[in-house]
């Protein structure tokens, strides 16, 4: 007899040593983006960048931390509820770098391509909002669901 009903249905999730295994990839990842930008070889080598990149540079870099930072929580407690609200506020500082670089605009680009870059803000900008309703809709989920008789 296949159990199929709303009542019946579990959630699955990857195995925890999955989850982990992620988790150590992101911060990877963060911390050596981190070092390519800031120490070695730096963003300066980058031809199509302005010398106003440092103004988008501070909260770059406080968005690369902050991943850091929320990752290593996730090794610590990855319940449902904490990634909603620790993706809500990563993707809120993304929010805010994606503003920057809207309103700095660090490159030497000139034609077409500015309006190519331009759409794909857009695009990040709406999927960035997207995802902090997402997750907004998801804390108030799981909120709801502990509060319910089990």
């Amino acid at each position: 007899m296949a159990l199929t009903g709303p009542a019946h249905r579990t959630h699955l999730r990857p195995h925890t040593a999955a989850h982990k295994f992620g988790y150590v990839v992101a911060i990877t990842l963060n911390a050596v983006f981190y070092y390519l930008v800031n120490v070695r070889p730096g963003w300066q080598v980058l031809p199509f960048l302005t010398p106003e990149t440092p103004q988008v540079l501070g909260v770059l870099n406080f968005s690369l931390l902050a991943a850091i930072l929320v990752n290593t929580g996730y090794l610590l407690y990855d319940a449902p509820w904490c990634k909603a609200l620790g993706e809500f506020i990563l993707a809120a500082i993304g929010l805010a770098v994606l503003e920057r670089i809207w309103r700095v605009f660090p490159f030497t680009f000139t034609g077409r391509p500015v309006l190519l870059i331009h759409a794909v803000l857009v695009v990040a900008i709406l999927g960035t909002v997207v995802a902090m309703i997402v997750n907004i809709v998801l804390l108030v989920r799981h909120s709801v669901a502990k509060g319910e008789p089990r």
